[in-house]
């Protein structure tokens, strides 16, 4: 996903997080323009900005408990604002993959999304293993 935003002429900037070092080190040796690789952990998220337009998690809320995600949203309260567009994947329902601590239905993942984030505008189902949303941050998470 990020090669494929950062190729975007749209684009100015990418900042790709992950806890991993190794997804990091993998990151860093592709050598992507305009990529900011950055290792960062929920408890303590920093970014090399003040503000994100666009938030991007996929497959990422599923490997969350509950508690994980309130943490990551409560620092991600320096990044946003109102009208910040976020762009979150999960898979439909549940997958037998040891990492994975919370499951989505199509309808939980909508009111999931309206809960946290702000009401998705957009869901795609076309991959028929995930499923895709798009909307705005309705606040401060």
């Amino acid at each position: 996903m990020t090669r494929f935003l950062a190729a975007s002429p749209d684009v100015t900037e990418v900042i790709a997080v992950d806890s991993f070092e190794g997804a990091i080190a993998a990151l860093k040796s592709y050598n992507l323009p305009k990529t900011v690789p950055v290792r960062s952990t929920l408890e303590r998220l920093e970014l090399p900005c003040e503000k994100v337009d666009t938030l991007l998690a996929c497959e990422l809320l599923e490997h969350l408990y509950a508690d994980e995600e309130r943490q990551l949203l409560e620092n991600l309260k320096a990044y946003v604002m109102p009208g910040t567009r976020y762009l979150i994947s999960v898979p439909i329902g549940w997958l037998q993959d040891p990492c994975h601590v919370r499951s989505f239905s199509k309808s939980r993942f909508k009111k999931h999304l309206a809960t946290f984030y702000g009401p998705p505008v957009e869901v795609d189902y076309s991959s028929g293993y995930s499923q895709s949303a798009w909307g705005y941050f309705k606040g401060r998470p």
